[in-house]
């Protein structure tokens, strides 16, 4: 019998809590993470909403002005876009919309997502290269997670109040939709093959048009979308984490609901299994663990943004 969906967020049931203790015996590595890029000037007088990481190795920090008046709705927003060797800053004032999403658009412009929706409102708006908007879309309410692939594809994954539909709004009910950028529906999720409904998308991860990657509640299953629609799938022993970063047959999981400083390097093997190796805790350039910050993942790499400072990690390094 299929799960039903009626957690709210950050409850769960006590069987779920015990999910890392096949992790905890395993000894834990720490390993020094260099930064990025340096973006405090960018940063000045603004607030980090969000970090969403782009296809290309990159990734955009969405931010808005910092109001004393807080009796007032800021929407005044900017993003920033950062990768080896560059930063660049889109200055997107007064716009009629709160954003918490922004990816690039393969014709040179940039799709910005605001997560929370209602009926009749469009909540996704696709920029020109210089700025202007050139067309809106509903991609619905309770959005978790948007990425973009390099062809133009919109992946949008959901939280519970998305999937339920509490506003009336139902582009989230499977959980996981692609859109192309006339915000035609052209994939949702539909469970097969011992998988179970998504009653909560926890994580994301868009290789490629040909690679999808989703983690989500309630079993907690990673599973792997392909080209052609096929979908494989492994039996995760964290539970609750939300950010992974992916290579072929490797995973490395934050914590999940046990909440430590620590990520979990796992290996996938057949019969859907998922075999913990090291447990690693990441640190900045203080020698602070990456905990309580701004984070993501894209393919193989991780993002964090501490206090102005962006930094990355290839799961590469910790693959034995």
């Amino acid at each position: 019998m299929g799960a039903t969906c009626h957690r709210m967020r950050g409850i769960l049931p006590y069987r779920l809590g015990t999910a890392m203790k096949p992790c905890e015996s395993i000894p834990v590595a720490e390993h020094a993470l260099l930064p990025l890029a340096d973006l405090k000037n960018e940063l000045e007088n603004y607030e980090p909403v969000n970090l969403c990481p782009g296809p290309e190795q990159n990734a955009f920090v969405v931010a808005s002005r910092k109001c004393r008046d807080y009796q007032r709705l800021n929407r005044d927003f900017r993003v920033i876009e950062a990768g080896p060797d560059y930063v660049v800053r889109h200055e997107f004032p007064e716009r009629a919309a709160d954003f918490h999403y922004a990816q690039p658009l393969p014709t040179g412009g940039m799709v910005l997502v605001s997560g929370r929706c209602r009926q009749g409102e469009k909540n996704a708006w696709l920029l020109g290269h210089e700025g202007h908007c050139i067309d809106q879309l509903c991609l619905g309410d309770g959005i978790e997670d948007v990425q973009v692939t390099k062809r133009g594809d919109i992946w949008t994954s959901y939280f519970d109040q998305g999937v339920l539909a509490d506003s009336g709004l139902d582009h989230g009910a499977s959980g996981l939709v692609c859109w192309n950028m006339t915000g035609e529906k052209i994939w949702e999720f539909r469970p097969k093959d011992g998988l179970d409904i998504i009653c909560d998308c926890y994580a994301l991860n868009v290789v490629s048009e040909r690679e999808v990657w989703f983690y989500y509640y309630t079993q907690f299953p990673l599973v792997r979308l392909t080209e052609g629609g096929e979908l494989a799938w492994w039996t995760c022993p964290v539970h609750g984490a939300k950010v992974f970063a992916i290579l072929g047959e490797w995973a490395l999981f934050a914590h999940g609901y046990v909440r430590k400083p620590e990520f979990t390097l796992l290996h996938l093997r057949g019969e859907r299994e998922m075999v913990p190796q090291t447990r690693i805790r990441l640190l900045d350039d203080r020698g602070e663990a990456t905990d309580d910050v701004l984070s993501s993942a894209r393919g193989s790499v991780l993002f964090f943004l501490r206090d102005g400072t962006l930094y990355s990690v290839d799961i590469r390094r910790f693959i034995p």
